[in-house]
């Protein structure tokens, strides 16, 4: 398949999912549905488990598949693959295009950190561009700060930025 010409291969995921679970419990394999991976166990550079979110301790593992769809969370804590596209931006354009009053973005840390490490609850626009402009902001939140501040411009009211892990998130914002 590395070859031309370059040939590839539908299946109707559902029943190809169920059938190579199936075949992977009976080749002793155990199967864990209804979890969330939260992060992966690295010992000597390899990937040597998991641990599963709201699940305290580690799931240790000689083998973890990433069957967490095309934008694979796994997959890309276990640096196999990039984001293909920025879903902020993505979220931006939705919610400019259908004139929404409030954008939540989530996010895997406690939420904007100023210069301290505090979080802060509450910033304008203008303070957003000096936590991105002094360097306090970079990679993932200099990103969602930056696709906050075009939800802004767009027309968006209010834009929240939450941590995603916390409990019942979404009630509380």
């Amino acid at each position: 398949f590395d070859r031309a010409p370059f040939n590839g291969h539908t299946v109707f995921r559902p029943r190809f999912d169920r059938w190579l679970a199936e075949e992977a419990v009976a080749a002793g394999a155990t199967l864990i549905t209804r979890a969330t991976v939260e992060d992966l166990i690295r010992k000597d550079g390899k990937i040597a488990g998991v641990t599963i979110q709201g699940r305290s301790g580690q799931l240790n593992a000689p083998v973890v598949i990433a069957a967490d769809g095309v934008l694979s969370f796994t997959a890309q804590k276990a640096g196999l693959r990039q984001p293909t596209f920025n879903a902020d931006q993505m979220a931006v354009a939705c919610a400019v295009a259908f004139a929404a009053d409030q954008l939540i973005f989530l996010t895997d840390v406690e939420g904007v950190m100023d210069a301290s490490k505090r979080v802060r609850p509450v910033l304008t626009a203008v303070e957003s561009e000096a936590l991105i402009a002094t360097g306090i902001a970079t990679g993932g939140m200099q990103a969602k700060l930056n696709a906050a501040l075009a939800a802004l411009a767009g027309g968006v009211a209010v834009v929240r930025i939450a941590p995603g892990a916390a409990p019942r998130i979404l009630e509380r914002v």
